[in-house]
């Protein structure tokens, strides 16, 4: 949120507020004024939303519950097209680094992650690339279907 003052693009924000104060606190930011604040969305909204967005988001803070999480999400935009840009994690470095599929920030500084934003949105031949490399790591290594083949070939070893 802090981030979004010095950049030239909105938010979107779509899902439930975790804490009931929280949308309140976000709301007298100077960052607000720049969120589509979007609630809750069915499947077809939430499809709708990645559709018409250009880079997805994911500066989750440095928590025990974050540092090693594989967030569902950094896929979501990963499958979608679209470059991200996420804490930068270990777990989360090594897989955004091996796809070549975005760009890594310290979630806690807004100007790196504004600066991350910047760079992108100027230059949308490396977006394409970004986000197509995100896609193709998740058809190829991230899917259901490829962690499928490698449960096939663990059996076939050990028989």
């Amino acid at each position: 949120m802090a981030a979004l003052p010095d950049t030239s693009t909105r938010l979107n924000l779509a899902g439930i507020w975790s804490e009931s104060d929280l949308r309140a606190r976000l709301e007298a930011q100077a960052g607000w004024a720049r969120v589509n604040d979007l609630g809750v969305l069915d499947r077809k909204g939430v499809a709708q939303v990645l559709a018409q967005s250009k880079i997805g988001l994911v500066t989750l803070f440095p928590t025990p519950n974050y540092v090693d999480a594989l967030p569902i999400k950094l896929f979501e935009y990963m499958a979608a097209g679209m470059p991200v840009i996420a804490s930068d994690f270990p777990v989360w470095r090594e897989i955004v680094d091996d796809a070549g599929c975005g760009v890594l920030v310290d979630p806690q500084d807004p100007q790196a992650i504004a600066a991350a934003i910047n760079s992108l949105m100027a230059d949308e031949d490396r977006m394409r690339q970004l986000g197509e490399a995100g896609k193709q790591a998740v058809l190829q290594k991230y899917s259901w279907a490829a962690e499928g083949r490698k449960l096939v070939d663990l059996y076939a070893q050990l028989s």
